[in-house]
Formats: structure tokens, C-alpha cells, sequence
């Protein structure tokens, strides 16, 4: 995903906090829970 960060940011903003970030040689990665409890991960560069 381009713009990982501002997307970040944005959720970060309505008040979804990544439970846990990581970064590795293919990207970054935040992971988060939906209302329903499924993984839900946020992939950039």
C-alpha cells in the first residue's frame, strides 16, 4: 500500500490503535482486531 503512513496516521486519528507494528525487508505491518474479532492487518512499504 502507497501511503502506509498517512494511512496509519488516519486510522490512528478516527481512534484505532494498531494492537502491535512490525517492519521486515518486504514491508511494514500493523494489526488490528474488527468488531467481529478477525485479524485485520495493515501492509506498506
Amino acid at each position: 500500500m502507497e501511503n502506509y503512513e498517512e494511512r496509519l496516521a488516519a486510522l490512528k486519528a478516527k481512534g484505532l490503535t494498531p494492537e502491535s507494528t512490525e517492519k521486515d525487508p518486504t514491508g511494514q505491518f500493523a494489526h488490528f482486531h474488527d468488531p467481529d474479532g478477525n485479524d485485520v492487518t495493515l501492509w506498506g512499504k
